[in-house]
Order: structure tokens, then sequence, then C-alpha cells
């Protein structure tokens, strides 16, 4: 007759084998982690860059602007788009 038993597995076994979790654990979540930073810096770098970027396109228009507004440059502005200078201007306003 045969007889199974189950099987015995010491302290220190478990111990080990407690150790190996751990340590995977550890692993994966450092892994986990450490992507998470790369990926968090490549998008703050990619922001950066699209900031940098805005502000060039910012300050080109707002040159454009300025050179428009010029007062040296106002008049030639008022010809070629034939408007009037206005000495006594009345502006359109609604009071409440």
């Amino acid at each position: 007759m045969t007889v199974l038993a189950p099987k015995y597995t010491s302290d220190t076994e478990r111990i080990i084998k407690i150790i190996a979790l751990a340590t995977f654990v550890a692993a994966a979540a450092w892994v986990y982690l450490y992507t998470q930073t790369v990926t968090a810096s490549y998008s703050l770098r990619q922001l950066e860059d699209n900031l940098q970027r805005e502000r060039v396109a910012n300050a080109e228009l707002k040159e454009k602007l300025y050179g428009y507004l010029n007062p040296s440059d106002l008049d030639k502005f008022v010809s070629e788009r034939n408007l009037i200078r206005d000495n006594y201007p009345q502006f359109v306003s609604v009071v409440r």
C-alpha cells in the first residue's frame, strides 16, 4: 500500500521563497517607476520645446503688430489701405 504524504517545506525554504518574491516585486516596481519617470521627462521636454516655439511665434507676431503701429510707418499703412484720417473722430458707445 502506498502512503501519500504532503511535501514538507522547511522554514528556510519559505523564507527564501518570500525573499525571492519580494525581490521580484521590488524589481518590477522599480522598472515601472523608472519607465514612468522617463516618460514624464520626455513629455516635459516636448512641452518645453512647444512652449519655446510658441514664445518665438508670439514675439514674431508682436514684432509684426508693432511694425504696423509704428508712428513713422503709420502714414504708409493708412495710404496702403485707403484709410482717411479723421481729426474729430466720433465713436459709437452704448450708455447703460
